[in-house]
């Protein structure tokens, strides 16, 4: 487990894991843990990826620059620092949209498991940090 500091007012819980990740022409990227997936199969031009709990991530070939494997950093929760931190915490998806809200007091931690995995900038007071899930 890995603890990345946002700014001196929250820190990050990661998890190093190996992952596949899927490249788009559009520039963003798809990571999914090799432990949460069952199958890949290409099926008439379009990527299926199916997880051990039966969802799929699917991906048209023409859309995709490459699949890598290689190492991946989950994200799966902020964690405000002990005595430092009480306010809201903010999650913004690269694009900018807010995704997710929340007030915390000193010591909470914030779970990420119900966003997709991607880039987000995480805000806590007038600190921010850029992370990947």
């Amino acid at each position: 487990m890995v603890m990345l500091a946002v700014a001196s007012t929250a820190t990050v819980t990661a998890t190093a894991e190996t992952a596949l990740s899927i490249n788009y022409t559009d520039g963003t990227v798809t990571s999914i843990a090799l432990s949460d997936i069952s199958t890949v199969t290409v099926d008439d031009g379009t990527v299926i990826v199916t997880k051990t709990d039966a969802s799929q991530t699917t991906a048209d070939t023409s859309n995709i620059t490459n699949i890598t494997f290689g190492e991946w950093a989950g994200i799966t929760a902020v964690n405000t620092d002990s005595d430092s931190y009480s306010g809201d915490v903010e999650v913004y998806a690269i694009d900018g949209r807010l995704v997710l809200t929340t007030t915390v007091n000193d010591g909470e931690t914030v779970n990420l498991d119900c966003l997709d995995n991607g880039v987000y900038i995480i805000r806590a007071g007038n600190k921010a940090t850029k992370v990947r899930k």
